[in-house]
């Protein structure tokens, strides 16, 4: 592995240089395209600050950054503070540049103009400024920012097959997928842009871990519209008072906004009780985290007391008997060798109606009859789950659940393991309705007997 340097200030784009502080390259552009030795992957530069002046790599066109890097070994882009003057492996934690203090910046001015990155790479403790947009070109590549402050309009992700990961970042703007099968992970940082969206996408999957999007202008999560696609879901995040999922209504069965332990701090689940609170959306309907109509003696979190799931279709859109259906949550129990019988509690908010067999069923993985990591594949229903049917589920008369859980139901599979270990079960909610589709109310407590 080898080291190279760059610093804007005192540094000159000349041929031979890069090598060290006192033969600094001033531009990182040189030094990829240019110097006499550039760097290969897995290498690393050092970009250094310089107080009273800015450490810039401008430009009023568009620019191309081409990184010799490989998804496998890609090259390290480093920001370190004014004044240092390690090098190589001498440089230790306390010389890298503090996001929004004392960072490298790499600028592009002038309207319309784009930072295009060929090549994976590491940017690690910089700032980029540009007018339009970040826009990685390459298939296949990862681009992964650490530490940086991103501003600009958009972040266009566009490289077909790559993974872009923006770790402890900020950033004032929206991503925009222009490519197919890209993949999104932004953990930590925060959200500081005017955009009332977050995401627009083309056919990918974007994962977001505690990220601050409280303090920017977001009014929706994701515009994704009728022609593209998006797998999206955001773990412990902190959220807008006020957010929708979607720009307007979704029409694709490949869109889906999912957000776990999320919460504004303004209700009485997430981050102000220990709620495992839950919201999901795509073409089929909604599933919420739902406190007050529960089943007694159900799923209980230990602390903030108990509580189900509230799946509701939406108007015409699941059919019958149909996989087309609305999903719920992983639900997970324990079973011990031998004969188990499994139970999933129901229950629905109109009380003259009960589900049939082809409107709700559950979807079994239990531990084989065997003595193999295989898990076995049972549906109760079973096959009457696929047929027009009249035949209604199983009442039960055992149960109690909270004001507004009426006709309470439950579905029940037996099966023999060869083996100790962890069930998992999803139910499917298919009931169309022309308007005001029912609520089905879930207990995620697996009953087992």
């Amino acid at each position: 592995m080898a080291y190279f340097y760059i610093d804007a200030a005192t540094g000159t784009d000349s041929l031979g240089n890069g090598g060290s502080w006192a033969a600094a390259c001033a531009s990182l552009i040189y030094l990829l395209d240019t110097a006499t030795t550039n760097p290969a992957a897995g290498d690393t530069i050092f970009i250094r600050a310089n107080s009273g002046e800015t450490t810039k790599d401008t430009t009023a066109a568009s620019i191309t950054i081409v990184s010799a890097g490989t998804a496998k070994n890609p090259i390290k882009a480093i920001g370190v503070k004014t004044g240092t003057t390690n090098e190589g492996a001498s440089v230790v934690a306390s010389d890298i540049s503090t996001r929004g203090v004392d960072q490298p910046v790499l600028e592009v001015t002038g309207a319309g103009n784009d930072i295009n990155i060929t090549g994976s790479i590491i940017f690690i403790g910089i700032h980029k400024i540009y007018v339009d947009r970040i826009y990685p070109s390459t298939g296949g590549a990862i681009i992964v920012y650490v530490s940086c402050v991103l501003a600009g309009v958009d972040k266009r992700l566009s490289g077909a097959g790559s993974i872009y990961k923006f770790i402890d970042c900020e950033f004032s703007s929206r991503f925009w997928f222009s490519a197919a099968s890209a993949h999104l992970e932004v953990s930590g940082g925060a959200y500081t842009g005017t955009s009332t969206y977050l995401i627009r996408t083309s056919a990918s999957q974007a994962i977001f871990t505690a990220v601050d999007l409280s303090t920017g202008s977001l009014s929706s999560l994701s515009n994704s519209g009728s022609t593209v696609y998006i797998e999206a879901v955001f773990r412990n995040c902190k959220m807008p008072v006020t957010i929708s999922k979607y720009v307007g209504s979704q029409t694709s069965p490949m869109t889906s906004v999912t957000l776990i332990g999320c919460s504004s701090n303004t209700s009485a689940k997430g981050a102000t009780s220990s709620y495992p609170d839950y919201e999901y959306e795509d073409l089929y309907g909604t599933v919420d985290l739902e406190a007050t109509v529960v089943r007694t003696g159900g799923a209980d979190d230990g602390a903030s007391g108990a509580f189900s799931y509230a799946m509701t279709p939406n108007v015409d859109a699941t059919l019958e008997g149909s996989q087309a259906a609305l999903k719920s949550p992983w639900m997970a129990v324990w079973l011990e060798v031998g004969a188990n019988t499994l139970t999933t509690y129901i229950a629905n908010d109109t009380a003259s109606t009960d589900f049939n067999e082809d409107e709700v069923w559950v979807e079994f993985y239990t531990p084989d009859s065997g003595d193999t990591a295989q898990h076995n594949q049972n549906f109760d229903p079973d096959n009457a789950r696929l047929l027009d049917s009249t035949t209604a589920i199983t009442d039960d008369t055992g149960s109690t659940w909270g004001t507004g859980g009426n006709n309470h139901q439950k579905l029940t599979t037996t099966v023999t393991t060869g083996f100790e270990g962890v069930a998992y079960a999803r139910l499917h909610f298919a009931k169309r309705y022309a308007s005001s589709p029912d609520t089905l109310y879930l207990d995620p407590e697996i009953g087992v007997s």
